[in-house]
């Protein structure tokens, strides 16, 4: 007996993902593949008045193929929803943010774990053309280093407020990024697929995107820069877009020269597939060096040697240390304010002052520049006998003020009080699993809390790695006294030798659940 894998399959009607969903059906025919099974998932956001007739006509055609279809629509202003979305605000980011998290949880409910999806070769050139203009607009320049992040074709979807756990354990894959936007239409056309056009993507005072979309287009058609205004409360200009243009115009030139003469198209494709390979190198360069350099260390903290053989490759050691941000930060992983935001200013600065060799032991200090993560100076000896300087990367406390009451403190108390339930899995501060079995409770916790009936029974910070441990509070004597039910140990470990670790109680379990891996 085989065990069944749903993928599911954004399918929003349009000609991407209706076309990606008949490839993909069509694959898994000729394959005979029966333990695999595929899941379209029409979300309807309820912003437009044809959204209803959209997303019915993408469910019919899913049938049509003999695949299941699911209509999810967004409950607007139903918690973890946000509001409905208005024309003056981040419009695209609310509503891809509550799309991602309708999905994620449709797909739970049928255990799958894989999510595929329909960005093409057009979408990652966008995409780059957004971010180089992000990086032109506050810096005034742009380069190589500003261009290598495109679209991954494979990737967790990440945390957010709403799937914390489950967004680490989920995966998207896109497997037609390498796939021009014409061929796309023209595999429609002929096997006759049906789809249905979005107009407002093609209004370029909507979104940021439509914008780029709408003065790039113009280039392809006419060579002529577009005069369109841009969306409300954006940054954007024609002249910022244009300049984007030219930015990745210039990395086909300078990397991919046999593309010299050809159509604009074919060398920003060619562009953005030689910045996709480039950032997967560097990936790859990136854990082979922190595998290398990582000293064993507490659960959730990292440690690097300060006197290192020097990195020929300039690109590299930013990226160690974005990837050390993202797996330490209590900041959700994914969102680029686990990772400084992408600094460069920030994380070459970072970089510099750990492995800046020059500077006496007695001189270093802690410091921190970005994504609540401190660094501190440590020194430590190697199996000779000889002092290692190092820094240890760990969670920064947060900074209490007046009236702040304790950082990161859940109470739990409920759970034990009231529910039969055999498990309950906490997400505590983004980076821990806790999980806890009320029906394995030991006795002497049961008496404490029939003794004292004001306890409360919470999740709390402890040492100063900023770990969890349980903890049982009772007021006595006019203060809160504390009895610690059981505790994250701080073995020393480095991230690619962690393991979930248990309590020797049975009844607590803790895990450090941030992957130190590039995607």
């Amino acid at each position: 007996m085989f065990l069944t894998i749903v993928t599911g399959v954004a399918h929003s009607g349009g000609p991407d993902s209706t076309c990606l969903l008949y490839l993909l059906n069509a694959w898994l025919k000729t394959q005979s593949v029966p333990s695999i099974s595929l899941l379209s998932l029409t979300v309807d956001h309820q912003l437009q008045s044809s959204s209803t007739l959209i997303t019915q006509q993408a469910a019919n055609f899913a049938r049509s193929l003999g695949v299941q279809n699911c209509i999810l629509t967004i409950p607007w202003s139903i918690p973890p929803y946000p509001k409905r979305p208005e024309n003056d605000e981040a419009f695209e980011a609310i509503a891809r943010q509550a799309r991602y998290d309708i999905l994620q949880s449709e797909m739970k409910t049928y255990g799958s774990f894989l999510l595929a999806m329909a960005h093409h070769a057009d979408d990652n050139v966008e995409t780059l053309l957004m971010r180089i203009n992000d990086q032109i607009g506050y810096s005034n320049k742009a380069d190589l280093k500003s261009v290598l992040n495109p679209i991954r074709p494979r990737r967790r979807i990440g945390m957010s407020n709403a799937n914390k756990l489950l967004g680490l354990r989920q995966w998207i894959l896109r497997p037609l990024l390498s796939v021009p936007k014409t061929r796309i239409l023209a595999t429609c056309e002929h096997y006759k697929i049906p789809y249905t056009i979005d107009q407002t993507n093609f209004q370029p005072s909507i979104t940021p995107r439509n914008f780029i979309r709408y003065c790039l287009q113009t280039r392809l058609d006419t060579q002529q820069h577009s005069t369109i205004t841009p969306p409300t409360n954006s940054r954007l200009t024609v002249d910022l877009v244009n300049e984007s243009i030219s930015t990745l115009e210039s990395v086909a030139e300078k990397y991919v020269p046999s593309t010299y003469g050809s159509p604009l198209s074919s060398r920003l494709y060619s562009a953005a597939k030689y910045v996709s390979d480039c950032r997967e190198t560097l990936d790859e360069k990136v854990t082979s060096y922190l595998s290398q350099l990582t000293l064993p260390s507490p659960i959730s903290t990292l440690t690097l040697p300060s006197n290192v053989p020097p990195i020929q490759d300039a690109l590299v050691p930013p990226y160690i240390i974005r990837r050390i941000l993202r797996y330490i930060s209590p900041a959700p992983w994914g969102h680029p304010s686990a990772e400084a935001f992408g600094s460069s200013t920030n994380l070459e600065k970072i970089s510099s002052l750990i492995w800046a060799n020059s500077v006496p032991d007695a001189e270093r200090r802690p410091f921190t520049l970005g994504s609540q993560v401190i660094w501190r100076p440590h020194t430590r000896k190697s199996f000779q006998g000889k002092k290692i300087l190092c820094w240890i990367a760990s969670r920064q406390p947060p900074i209490l003020r007046n009236g702040s009451i304790e950082p990161c403190l859940v109470e739990i108390t409920h759970i034990f009080k009231s529910s039969q339930d055999e498990e309950f899995q906490i997400v505590w501060d983004n980076r821990f699993l806790v999980i806890i079995r009320p029906t394995l409770m030991p006795s002497h916790v049961k008496k404490l809390l029939l003794t004292h009936t004001n306890a409360r029974i919470v999740i709390a910070p402890y040492s100063k790695w900023f770990s969890p441990r349980l903890e049982f509070r009772y007021p006595s004597d006019n203060k809160e006294c504390l009895i610690v039910l059981g505790e994250c140990p701080n073995y020393l470990a480095t991230p690619f030798s962690l393991q979930k670790e248990a309590s020797p109680l049975g009844w607590i379990s803790f895990e450090f659940i941030r992957p130190i891996d590039s995607i």
